[in-house]
């Protein structure tokens, strides 16, 4: 394997000018193929029959017209002055 990276980095170093030109080749092909291939992004994403999904659709469902992108919420506890937040587990 050592000699191979050596021959590899002699050919490299004694045909840099031609190295270069192959990477600047293969960076505006790529450059090109992204440019032209690419399509259209897409802000929506669904996986119908996960609970997750069914949870999105109920939230659309019960507050239609409502924007909820970066939403959150605030959950409060309260408990009992005798019991605590996880008496209820079992």
């Amino acid at each position: 394997m050592g000699t191979l990276l050596y021959r590899l980095g002699r050919f490299s170093h004694t045909r840099r000018r031609l190295v270069a030109a192959v990477w600047l080749a293969v960076a505006v092909a790529f450059g090109g193929a992204a440019a032209t291939l690419s399509g259209s992004t897409v802000d929506s994403f669904s996986l119908p029959g996960t609970e997750s999904q069914e949870a999105f659709d109920l939230l659309d469902e019960r507050f239609a017209g409502v924007p909820m992108d970066g939403a959150s919420a605030r959950v409060v506890f309260l408990a009992e002055d005798t019991a605590t937040i996880d008496a209820g587990r079992g």
